[in-house]
Order: structure tokens, then sequence, then C-alpha cells
């Protein structure tokens, strides 16, 4: 007859992590890491982080289900924790520092709503959560090895207390989990509503936290001071024309080859207007009259010696044919004209049927794409000037390259009700 660990019939209701499972298995019976592959059939490299092992879909969570002989529950996966979806892969960069309440891991307990930086305070206890130990700041660990036994710090603070973790009665009530349930529950509504859209690299925790929208009965865990901002579009712009075509021509700005682009007037002035903007912002005498006549429309300051490069400069604004006005798409960032470009696509019914069946919708999401390529367009006229104008003329003139990120919040007639964009600084060069 098999024996039972102690531990191993966790109460579903508390909405355990994987980890969180594992390290009740391993600390109420005294596993120490070098007798993980002999107690429990796991074999784990040394320095291998377990928070994020067992906080991904895998074979390592179908064994934990065999340990406590159960079906792999969703609620071990990180990414089920996500108020969105279209991006489950940045749950993998949630996973590389723990997070707790102190609280909650004194008895033995770990949920995935701790690793959420959206979440600051326990929504049981209201104790903030923390990422280190409480006496000594370190780390805790939760790297295999030969060590200590898990998340026993170095300093000898060990924050589980097997006795109570043991009594699971105390902790069997309903006041106890319903903080983690109500989480939960608000959680897997988001999921079927919300998409995230981004670039290829993790957005980083302040950004998460600005464009996640807690509701009322969950502002108690919600951060403090973020100074991390979003802006929120929830009305389409006037004016517009046909929702398609204005997508086929997103389609043109994130293509291989660099392309000039057709704008209605209405888009076209709003490019215009950013290209004035950044000139006039220049310090005198930046550019020559030719240049600043080009950017921004008139000729301002003392004009400095020619240079070869205004053939960029002059290709940056918008220009007019026959009274149809174009821009050249390769003036704003690629990562930028690709996430406008993903985000358009959102407005299709299906991936398999390209048709707008929400023109209020479509005109918020389209409301935010040129938003974004506006933003992306400044970005790329400051590229191009501290690629071809001299150092020592823009003083102390900085352009750095930000990647946008964005949510489509949507109601339950999967309608969108608006557009929430955060933009963070890209790892990436202009």
């Amino acid at each position: 007859m098999k024996s039972r660990l102690v531990g191993d019939r966790p109460d579903a209701q508390w909405l355990l992590s994987g980890f969180g499972v594992f390290l009740r298995l391993v600390r109420l019976n005294c596993i120490a890491p070098a007798s993980y592959y002999a107690a429990l059939g796991y074999r784990f490299k040394v320095g291998d982080n377990l928070l994020f092992l067992l906080g991904t879909q895998g074979a390592r969570l179908e064994r934990l289900a065999g340990l406590v002989e159960s079906q792999a529950r969703p609620e071990w996966a990180c990414a089920n924790w996500l108020p969105f979806k279209g991006r489950d892969s940045i749950a993998k960069s949630l996973l590389g520092r723990m997070r707790y309440c102190p609280s909650c891991l004194r008895v033995g307990v770990h949920t995935h709503a701790a690793q959420q930086p959206w979440i600051e305070r326990c929504p049981v206890h209201g104790d903030k959560h923390l990422d280190a130990c409480r006496f000594c700041g370190r780390r805790l660990p939760i790297i295999a090895g030969r060590g200590r036994l898990l998340l026993q710090c170095e300093c000898g603070h060990d924050p589980i207390d097997a006795k109570l973790a043991v009594q699971t009665r105390k902790w069997s009530g309903r006041a106890r989990h319903e903080g983690a349930a109500e989480v939960w529950a608000w959680t897997q509504g988001q999921r079927l509503e919300n998409t995230l859209v981004g670039p290829d690299e993790d957005p980083t925790p302040a950004t998460l936290q600005a464009l996640v929208n807690l509701p009322l009965h969950l502002e108690r865990c919600a951060p403090r001071n973020n100074r991390t901002k979003a802006r929120l579009y929830d009305s389409p712009r006037q004016g517009l024309e046909d929702p398609a075509s204005l997508i086929e021509r997103l389609t043109q700005f994130s293509s291989a080859r660099p392309t000039t682009v057709a704008l209605p007037p209405s888009i076209a002035s709003r490019f215009r207007q950013v290209a004035r903007a950044v000139g006039r912002r220049l310090p005198p005498g930046t550019l020559t009259a030719r240049e600043t006549h080009a950017l921004v429309g008139v000729t301002q300051g003392k004009p400095s010696k020619f240079r070869d490069a205004e053939i960029a400069i002059f290709s940056l604004p918008c220009f007019a044919v026959s009274d149809c006005w174009y821009l050249d798409a390769s003036a704003i960032p690629k990562t930028v004209c690709r996430v406008a470009e993903t985000l358009a696509q959102q407005c299709w019914a299906s991936p398999f049927d390209p048709v707008i069946r929400d023109n209020v919708g479509a005109g918020i999401v389209l409301r935010a794409c040129f938003s974004i390529l506006e933003q992306g367009y400044a970005q790329g006229i400051r590229a191009t000037f501290l690629k071809h104008v001299p150092a020592e003329l823009l003083a102390t003139y900085i352009a750095r390259l930000y990647a946008p990120w964005a949510v489509i919040y949507r109601n339950r007639a999967r309608t969108v009700r608006s557009v929430k964009i955060c933009w963070q600084i890209s790892r990436f060069d202009p």
C-alpha cells in the first residue's frame, strides 16, 4: 500500500499555485532538496527556479497532480491568473522573483495572485506583498540545491510555521479564502473579454499596473503609487472614413519594405502637427533653413551650414500630390507599426472572417492605432535627428525609443468598449 504524505490533500478552495502545492509537500514532510527525487520523483538541476518550473504548464504539473492524486488544476499555472489573453508568455517574466504575503506563507499558502504586479496587497489579510526576507532583505531561496529547506533564508529565518500549516481546519473557513476567490473569479471573467497587444519584449511590472483596471471590490489590493500612466480611449475620433479601408492602410505601415502610405486629409493633418511640434522644440540653429521650412513650414533661427543628409529630413513630413497626402512609413519604427497593425486586426470578427461587425468599437481601436503611429512618428523624427544632425547642435537633446502596450477591453457582448495604451522604454535603440 502506498504511503501518504502530509499535505497531499490540499483544499481546492485555497487556490494554491503549483509551487504552493509542492511547497507544502516538501515542508510538511521535512524533505530536503537532495531528497526530492527519492521522495517525490522530481529531478531538478542545481540552480533551477522552482517557482518558474512549477508555475508553467508542462509535465511537472502533471507529476504534481499524481502526487496529490488529482488532476492538474488551472490555478496552478501563473498564465491563468492574467486578466487578459493574447500574451500568456509574459507570465514567465512574473516568476523570476517570488512575492508573498507573510501571513499566508506562515501557514504554507502561496497563490499566483501574489505574483501579479497589479495586486500589491493580500486580498485575504491586507498585508503588503514582499519579495525578500523580512529580517535581512535577501531573496528567499526558490532554486534547487543541496542547502537549507525550501524558502529558509540564509540568515536563519523561516517564514513557514509547520505546526500552523498542518492545522488545516483553521484555514478551511470561507473567510480565509474568499479574498483569493474574488481575484480568481474576476480574472477568469476578464480573460474572456480582454486582449493584450504589444511588442516582442516583455512589459515591465509598472506597465502592467497601469494597464490593468481592478474592480471596486478589489481596489484595496491595488498599488498606491505608480508613476507610469496609461491613456484610455473610449470613443471614436470624429471624421474617420470607412474603418475597413483604414485597416488596410495600417497594414502598409508594417510591410517589410519601406513604402509610401496614402492618408486621408484628416489623418495627414495630425501627422503634420506632430512634425511641427517636434521641429519647434529643437534647440535654435539645429536645422538649416531649408530643413526647418520643410519640417515646420516656416523659416526659424539662424541657418546652419549645408548638410548632405538634408534629403533624409526632407522625407519626414507628409507631402501632397494632386490633393492626396502621403507619408514615408520608414519614418516610424517597425516595432510601433507592428503593434498598431496587430491592434487593428482585433476589429475583425475572427482571424478567418475579416468583417467589421461593430463600427463604434472599430472606431475606438483605430483612434488608438493612429495615436500609436503618431507617437511612433515623433520618435522616428527624433531618431533621424540623432543620426544626421551633428551632436554639438543638439546639445542636451535626448531621444529614446518607447514601445507601446495596449489592452482592448470588451463587454460581455464581445464588442469593444475601450482601449488602454501605455508606453515603456524599449531595450532596442532608435
